[in-house]
């Protein structure tokens, strides 16, 4: 692992490299916090998978696969600490999702990086408005629930699709 560990002996670890030094560290800082790393998640994150990308599943180029879920959990814990809004929920961790609004509606990219097609993910889209119609490029047209946590829409997903969601 790529690691570049920085001290910080004035905060509160919230966890530790395997020799024990402080790999995320919490200080006050007036009325909030900082959440300083003692090396570089990103740049660890991005080494973890086979980047070989080569392979392909059914004709579709592979992407990397392989992605460490701890130095994933470590590097997006900042944002679960703030209790920070997705603007697109994914029940996969591994699979992204992209939000793009206009006035005709939403469109969301998906990019499956697990390494293996899903037979079913739930995408969650908080404050997606009145909604007419919901396609898929992959799927086609697709059932979707309006729920209290937003616009709920279950599909398969091979590697990469684009959810179009009308007004």
């Amino acid at each position: 692992e790529i690691l570049h560990f920085v001290q910080n002996d004035n905060g509160k670890a919230l966890a530790t490299l395997p020799d024990g030094k402080a790999a995320m560290v919490t200080s006050s800082a007036g009325k909030g916090q900082v959440i300083s790393f003692g090396y570089w998640p990103g740049i660890n994150y991005w080494a973890s998978p086979d980047q070989g990308g080569s392979g392909t599943w059914s004709g579709a180029p592979q992407l990397p696969s392989g992605w460490s879920r701890p130095t994933r959990k470590i590097a997006t814990a900042p944002c679960r600490l703030a209790k920070a809004k997705k603007y697109v929920d994914i029940s996969e961790d591994l699979v992204e999702g992209c939000l793009l609004e206009s006035k005709e509606g939403i469109a969301v990219v998906l990019l499956n990086w697990t390494g293996e097609p899903l037979k079913e993910i739930t995408v969650t889209i908080p404050n997606a408005g009145t909604v007419s119609k919901v396609e898929s490029v992959e799927q086609g047209t697709l059932k979707y629930q309006t729920t209290p946590e937003g616009l709920k829409v279950i599909l398969p997903l091979k590697t990469v699709d684009v959810l179009m969601i009308s007004h």
